[in-house]
């Protein structure tokens, strides 16, 4: 009936990861158009609103039509168990040589899957703890993503250090590394 008040639903009970963004919609399907929204936890006055919450939480909206008649209706969105990642912060390697990137996951929805970049100089990028061969010095981030989705990232430094140009002459007793001289002298006789 036309005096009915309006009969509100939320359209949507997500369950989403930390930092990222639920959509919540009221539903009304009595009362007379137009109607009026007011969100108790945002404040917001649409009929849909964008949230991200940092824990599971509970959403009312009041919907007033236009005589004045009102309903309510609420909803919640929860959060998964956030997913940790941590990683070995820095390596120093020489050229040429080759280094075990190693990162451990915590708390999350296992089983976990793993993304390391920069993968042309890794043996296996979904590995968690390939090796890696870099020529220069990179920083490898890995993406650690969960069972229900989540991800979470940390990044490796791997210094990679030039092995000095280095030569040494039989005749003279010279040693030279990367332009710096020394003499050898026989001191023996």
């Amino acid at each position: 009936s036309l005096d009915s008040p309006p009969a509100v639903t939320i359209s949507a009970n997500p369950t989403i990861c930390p930092g990222k963004s639920a959509i919540m919609c009221a539903n009304v399907t009595s009362g007379i158009q137009p109607y009026t929204y007011s969100w108790s936890s945002t404040g917001q006055t649409t009929s849909c609103i964008t949230v991200m919450p940092t824990s599971s939480t509970s959403y009312s909206v009041l919907v007033t039509d236009v005589i004045g008649c009102t309903g309510t209706g609420s909803g919640s969105v929860t959060l998964y168990p956030a997913v940790f990642v941590s990683a070995i912060s820095s390596q120093l390697i020489c050229n040429g040589d080759s280094t075990h990137l190693s990162a451990n996951a915590s708390n999350g929805t296992t089983p976990y899957t793993w993304s390391w970049t920069a993968s042309g100089s890794i043996t296996n990028p979904a590995q968690q703890n390939p090796w890696a061969h870099p020529h220069v010095t990179t920083t490898f981030i890995v993406t650690v993503t969960d069972a229900d989705g989540c991800t979470a990232d940390s990044t490796v430094l791997v210094n990679v250090q030039t092995i000095p140009n280095g030569s040494f002459d039989w005749v003279t007793g010279k040693i030279s590394c990367d332009g710096i001289s020394y003499d050898f002298r026989d001191n023996l006789s």
